[in-house]
């Protein structure tokens, strides 16, 4: 219960991001209505996500490498997914390809996860400011009947020698520290989630001071 709990609160977070007001997407119909690529459109197929060699995960799109220590794993894409699917579906959202899984490191016996996702949110996501995003997640969050949260922190820090805004909450029901960090990326909204039990907050806290600039 705990390992699921821990992975899937972790998930509402990133789930509130992207009900953030954003255009909705064009579907393609058929081969003739296809619209011919834009330099808007061609900025979202310039994503390039992170990649994994060994322990060692590094991203230039999001500018931060790190590399796991004994006691810490990655858990696969599709365990991911999965997670992010319950999220959504806690949210009354459908999960979209829009969304890219960029990596969830948990430590072995679960206390800690950490979880980097980008939301493809689209040009508005330029002109959106700290403070809109923060409150749209706080919303987000206690529009969830099941959870309490308790926000103890907010503003800015440094991860990987980048400024990410920050967000830093308390989930007083089952007592789970959660910080998120988050930043625009071109027409993306990345996020860093850490989530820890009470036990486990300063081992959370060292796994983020140790992810470096790419």
């Amino acid at each position: 219960m705990k390992k699921c709990m821990l992975s899937l609160i972790a998930l509402f977070l990133i789930a509130g991001c992207s009900s953030t007001p954003t255009p909705t997407p064009t579907p393609v119909a058929t081969e003739e209505a296809t619209p011919t690529p834009t330099a808007e459109t061609a900025e979202v197929t310039d994503y390039v996500i992170g990649t994994w060699t060994d322990n060692l995960y590094e991203s230039e799109t999001i500018g931060i490498r790190f590399t796991l220590q004994d006691g810490w794993i990655s858990q696969s894409e599709e365990y991911q997914q999965a997670i992010l699917d319950a999220g959504s579906e806690a949210l009354g959202q459908e999960a979209t390809q829009e969304t890219i899984l960029e990596f969830l490191v948990t430590t072995k016996d679960n206390g800690v996860n950490i979880q980097g996702v980008s939301n493809y949110v689209g040009p508005i996501v330029k002109s959106l400011t700290p403070e809109l995003l923060i409150e749209t997640m706080k919303s987000q969050l206690t529009a969830v009947e099941e959870f309490s949260y308790e926000v103890l922190e907010e503003g800015t820090a440094t991860v990987g020698g980048s400024e990410f805004n920050y967000l830093y909450l308390l989930e007083t029901n089952y007592n789970l520290h959660q910080k998120v960090y988050f930043k625009v990326v071109g027409e993306y909204l990345t996020s860093i989630t850490v989530s820890s039990d009470e036990a486990n907050v300063e081992k959370a806290e060292e796994f983020v001071n140790s992810i470096e600039a790419y």
